[in-house]
């Protein structure tokens, strides 16, 4: 899987798979756990304590735009574009 962006021990993934990944979401791996969130911060599959959802609440409102671009680009099977991190 294509790595978005990594900080404070959370690796954020994005990748398009024609079977049913419709919805704009992001793969968040902590500690070998893996959450599934849309674009809006719902968490759409897995589970997040409530201190890593919050960063990656931030990290998603600061760059909504890139991540909606990178969206777009895995469903024309480009390559993502890296998003900086949560300094």
């Amino acid at each position: 899987m294509p790595i978005l962006s990594a900080f404070y021990g959370l690796i954020i993934y994005m990748f398009h798979n024609e079977g049913g990944h419709n919805l704009p979401h992001i793969h968040v791996e902590f500690k070998n756990k893996v959450a599934v969130i849309d674009l809006k911060g719902n968490i759409l599959k897995g589970k997040l304590d409530g201190n890593k959802k919050k960063l990656i609440d931030a990290w998603m409102i600061l760059h909504q735009e890139e991540l909606e671009l990178n969206w777009e680009l895995c469903k024309k099977g480009e390559s993502i574009i890296r998003i900086d991190p949560l300094k």
